[in-house]
């Protein structure tokens, strides 16, 4: 995998989440949906305006955000990049984002709201001198408030306490990138009037649980989506088993076609929250022909041959890039077990009236890219839990999922 690093603590950050997604030891399902989960956790959510590491919605900063911020951003952002062309210190442009009586360096204790991290050294995450890291020195000041901010004038990154993973997940943009878009989110997510309270409640506040709501409705519309009598997974179930009305299965096949449905979805998921933080390159003209991005396009035309198997043909050629690493599409070997050769999926072959409704569905939310980076790993981990307590059953007139918590019995629809 291509992933874009900026420093050695970055490489071993990612290393370490790519040692997570071996799957070392796994012996159940459970311990690999929760290996999965963990690796999730772990990556960051790059783009190339930001690097938004689990705290907000990337849908809602992309497409919401400076619609809810009471001020002129794109003037202000302006006027900051132009003043940032000439020489300048960080506390100058923290005045101009409307902090006032700002140290050169140290810490800010604005109010219970939030706090500001000065930093001198051009790694927010690498000690200084005999002192500790900037990013330490952050964390640590959130016993006192709910958001820091830490910069060093160039580099700005935003801490939160609303979160579990306060060392690993924050906010963060380049202001060396140069781009108007960038001194916008500067504006938006460091400005002083984000963290203003009105009715008890502050535009950053906002900004967070949105994300949070956003993230429920993906959960909600995917759960629904998946968890119906004839819904998606039932799709990869029937297209495992190459479903006719007129066969009659044995309960072993509909329980090994769930297992290997689940598996499929794993893969699948896997790469959606991959291409969505950036960890595959999607962005590379050699990948993104064979990316899931591309392939959602291409569904339309290819559900114009049902019988056909062209959509798994291009799915098993993504899985075989992963596995074994493709130089014609820019892919390193992958050695995961959750990509290794299994005749269950990569000797079978699935045709497009099945493989398809079940991808459009894992791939949108009324008809547009669901975005991934947005959900949470309990997020899935609740669909996933709920789903191992279904089973697959066949009646006289079609297989059906069915809940067996209490007792088998069909899923209303």
């Amino acid at each position: 995998m291509l992933i874009k690093l900026e420093n050695s603590g970055e490489y071993e950050q990612i290393k370490s989440i790519l040692n997570t997604f071996g799957f070392v030891n796994i012996k159940t399902k459970l311990d690999m949906m929760k290996c999965i989960q963990e690796a999730i956790k772990s990556a960051p959510t790059h783009t190339s305006d930001f690097d938004n590491r689990g705290v907000f919605s990337t849908h809602y900063l992309k497409n919401r955000l400076f619609d809810n911020i009471n001020q002129d951003i794109k003037s202000i952002a302006k006027e900051i990049s132009e003043k940032t062309k000439s020489e300048h210190t960080t506390k100058e442009i923290l005045g101009w984002l409307g902090w006032n009586n700002i140290k050169d360096d140290g810490i800010c204790h604005t109010s219970d709201i939030v706090s500001i991290v000065v930093s001198e050294g051009n790694n927010l995450g690498t000690k200084i001198k005999d002192g500790v890291a900037p990013s330490y020195t952050a964390v640590s000041e959130l016993k006192n408030s709910t958001w820091v901010i830490l910069t060093n004038g160039t580099h700005w990154r935003l801490y939160t306490s609303k979160i579990s993973s306060t060392t690993t997940n924050y906010f963060e943009i380049n202001l060396g990138l140069g781009k108007e878009i960038v001194f916008e989110y500067l504006v938006a997510i460091f400005g002083a009037v984000s963290y203003q309270s009105i009715n008890n409640k502050t535009a950053i506040d906002v900004a967070f649980e949105e994300g949070k709501t956003y993230a429920r409705e993906l959960e909600e519309d995917l759960a629904s989506k998946i968890l119906t009598a004839d819904g998606i997974f039932l799709d990869l179930v029937k297209g495992v088993l190459d479903h006719d009305m007129k066969r009659k299965f044995r309960a072993d096949e509909l329980e090994s076609a769930k297992e290997t449905s689940l598996k499929i979805m794993y893969r699948v998921w896997f790469l959606l929250y991959a291409e969505s933080r950036d960890l595959l390159p999607v962005k590379d003209k050699r990948y993104r022909p064979i990316s899931l991005q591309i392939m959602r396009t291409r569904l339309d035309s290819m559900e114009n041959n049902l019988d056909d198997e062209t959509c798994w043909a291009s799915l098993l050629n993504l899985f075989d890039g992963i596995r074994n690493g493709s130089v014609k599409n820019n892919l390193p070997q992958y050695s995961g077990d959750l990509f290794k050769t299994s005749l269950l999926i990569d000797g079978i072959v699935i045709k497009n009236k099945f493989i398809i409704p079940a991808l459009r569905g894992l791939f949108e939310k009324d008809g547009e890219p669901m975005d991934y980076a947005s959900l949470g790993v309990r997020h899935l981990g609740n669909i996933y839990e709920t789903l191992m307590e279904f089973v697959v059953r066949q009646t006289d007139k079609d297989i059906m999922l069915l809940e067996a918590s209490d007792g088998v019995h069909e899923v209303s629809k």
